[in-house]
């Protein structure tokens, strides 16, 4: 077979570097836009070629520059989109000013709002007014002209009024209405004490068909529920145990009498004559005071403890201090109040602000003040310790009888002569 001879491989001559290379004929935008692939990609995200910068004359494209400027990088992103990230992080960053500031604006407002209620609630209920400002006065609904036998309900909510005639008067302490208004059977109330609970009443009456006795009063129905026929003559005090379960009574006949507030047993007869009687806050002991003595017994026991001598003249009132140490007797005529030691029967204080006879004295819950009534007119607050006159009330026109005060010890309620009952502050 034949074979055409091959022809020897030459290799293949390289352009003379020397000769001039032509440029291409590129207009405008052929040479300063690329060609995009024809695809559905945006043109950020197709290849494209690199770009080639025109060449001088002479100059091989070998030594064209292969890094594209900075501001064509295939790999930066276009200008408009990275002002549309900007923008869109700008306008997260004021909405998040916008929030602090509004609420910064919240708060104070809301601050603004609970310190505007404060101060409208402390408007509405302002501070303490001065000692001596009345809150209430209430006049007896018959014209009576005596004063009354008082108590202030143990948890402040109820004050309760026993005036000489037999009318009975209950005050809600928060709204100060008259929820109770009745008049006893039996008239001119010689004696009485309220029960703690003031659900009963014990009273001897002078217009009693038995002078003797010793009627227990049911408060809410009017209804007598005991009658005690101990003694043998008119019982001019009577005090009610702070427990309720017994009732001391002190009477004409020269006797002191404990008994139960139940049944009526007796349970202790003391002989000597009795024209006060105060039960200690321990309800521990009991004092009673006729015209030259005063005596400390054993409530338990019928023991005396201590005898001392006290004023020139009969006591009418007798109040043992909160914490069972002291007493205070106000006497009659000689217009002072006297503080006794109970343990050891040692006179500490004698208060001369009266210029009459002292008709009632009472120990401030807190056990630092007295009040005292007198025929002069007034009620006295004095330091328990000092016998320093504190103030002195001027509220009613005629002598004052009773007073209480307040648990909370902020009030003071004093009854006088012309029926009249004030509710003032004592603090």
């Amino acid at each position: 077979m034949n074979q055409e001879p091959s022809t020897p491989w030459q290799p293949q001559q390289s352009p003379n570097p020397q000769q001039t290379f032509r440029q291409p004929n590129w207009d405008n935008q052929t040479r300063y836009d690329p060609p995009t692939l024809p695809n559905s990609l945006s043109p950020q995200y197709q290849y494209q070629r690199p770009y080639l910068p025109p060449y001088q004359p002479g100059q091989s494209p070998i030594q064209w520059p292969l890094t594209p400027p900075p501001d064509i990088s295939p790999h930066r992103e276009p200008e408009h989109s990275s002002r549309r990230r900007l923008s869109t992080r700008k306008f997260i960053l004021y909405i998040g000013i916008i929030i602090i500031i509004l609420g910064i604006l919240g708060g104070l407002f809301h601050a603004y709002i609970d310190t505007g209620s404060h101060q409208k609630s402390i408007t509405s209920q302002p501070s303490t007014p001065p000692l001596g400002t009345k809150l209430y006065t209430f006049t007896s609904p018959s014209g009576a002209t005596s004063p009354a036998y008082l108590s202030w309900s143990q948890d402040g909510t109820q004050l309760s009024a026993l005036r000489m005639s037999g009318r009975v008067q209950v005050w809600n302490t928060t709204t100060w209405n008259n929820v109770l208004n009745y008049v006893f059977p039996y008239s001119f109330i010689m004696a009485a004490s309220w029960s703690p609970d003031q659900m009963y009443l014990a009273t001897a009456n002078l217009m009693d068909s038995d002078q003797n006795a010793v009627r227990v009063w049911d408060i809410a129905t009017g209804n007598e529920v005991l009658a005690y026929h101990g003694h043998s003559h008119m019982v001019n005090a009577i005090a009610w145990s702070p427990d309720g379960t017994r009732i001391a009574t002190g009477s004409n006949d020269r006797t002191m009498q404990i008994w139960d507030a139940s049944t009526g047993n007796n349970i202790f007869t003391f002989h000597n004559d009795s024209y006060a009687l105060a039960w200690s806050p321990n309800g521990k002991y009991i004092a009673s005071a006729d015209l030259e003595m005063v005596h400390i017994w054993n409530a338990s026991t019928g023991n005396t403890l201590l005898t001392f001598h006290h004023h020139t003249n009969s006591v009418w009132r007798l109040s043992w201090s909160p914490n069972d140490k002291y007493i205070a007797l106000a006497g009659a005529k000689d217009s002072t109040i006297q503080i006794w030691d109970t343990a050891n029967g040692h006179q500490l204080l004698t208060y001369h602000g009266h210029s009459d006879a002292v008709f009632c004295v009472a120990w401030s819950p807190d056990g630092t003040r007295i009040a005292s009534g007198s025929g002069d007119q007034t009620v006295q607050i004095w330091d328990a310790t000092t016998g320093k006159l504190i103030f002195t009330h001027h509220g009613q026109t005629k002598g004052v009888g009773d007073l209480v005060w307040s648990p909370d010890g902020r009030f003071i309620a004093s009854s006088a002569y012309d029926g009249t009952l004030e509710i003032w502050w004592a603090v």
